[in-house]
């Protein structure tokens, strides 16, 4: 597991939180569907001057990787939303 996933910790006398460590790992590859999970779980953030919620990590990884059924499951909990023009309802993410 990443710093992160341990809940974050301390690099080169540094101390990173859970959600320090996800910025950084999106920060340097944005386009990995699994961290998105990962920092909508720690509640979000800002990267790169951008403001991310729960909700957007979400969607973010839905349109990375259409398919992740975690990310289907946790948008469900939060509401569902439109993901690719169709609309999901909490119900519908769940059977997705």
């Amino acid at each position: 597991p990443g710093l992160g996933e341990l809940g974050g910790g301390v690099v080169a006398d540094v101390g990173y939180s859970r959600s320090d460590c996800f910025q950084r790992a999106l920060g340097i590859n944005p386009e990995d569907a699994d961290q998105w999970v990962a920092f909508g779980l720690a509640g979000g953030g800002v990267i790169d001057g951008i403001s991310y919620t729960i909700h957007d990590c979400y969607l973010r990884a839905l349109r990375l990787r259409p398919e992740h059924a975690a990310a289907w499951d946790l948008l469900g909990v939060v509401g569902g939303d439109v993901v690719a023009g169709v609309s999901y309802g909490p119900e519908d993410c769940f059977v997705k």
